[in-house]
């Protein structure tokens, strides 16, 4: 049988599952689904203003080993979660999820200050993030800072 006949007979190759025709998926891609992990590191790159981030990125938060088909409570928090609190201006928190295919250990970094999302995905083999999203913050009006009388 010559490659091209057996592509087009695994195409033709269909399940039936609740009604519905549904490519047959290998088991192994199955497998690996399930046992890939998530892991999300939030940072906030305006640190400690963003007119002057000297410390970006401030890392908040960092969890591995999150079973793909559960949620954050599920992982190993590496570093626990500072909430952010911006001194001046309008800072972003950005959360950044890679997949993780193996189990390998992820040690907490030193500091939390100047910490590099890219250099830390390379290090661990992490390979490009598969989700991102930011929102920004700001301070409290009231919670302090100059006051016009």
């Amino acid at each position: 049988m010559s490659v091209s006949s057996l592509a087009r007979r695994q195409s033709q190759v269909a399940a039936y599952c609740g009604g519905e025709n549904m490519p047959v998926r290998c088991a192994a891609e199955e497998e690996e689904e399930r046992n890939a992990g998530i892991e999300i590191v939030a940072v906030n790159p305006d640190a400690p203003s963003p007119s002057d981030p000297s410390l970006r990125e401030y890392l908040h938060w960092l969890i591995t080993d999150i079973p793909a088909t559960t949620g954050p409570c599920f992982g190993n928090e590496v570093v626990a979660y500072e909430s952010p609190r911006p001194t001046l201006g309008i800072h972003r928190i950005v959360f950044v999820l890679f997949r993780q295919l193996g189990r390998e250990k992820i040690y907490a970094p030193g500091w939390r200050q100047n910490f590099n999302t890219k250099e830390f995905a390379e290090l661990y083999n992490l390979g490009s993030p598969v989700a991102a999203l930011y929102y920004n913050i700001q301070r409290e009006n009231g919670s302090g800072g100059r006051r016009l009388y």
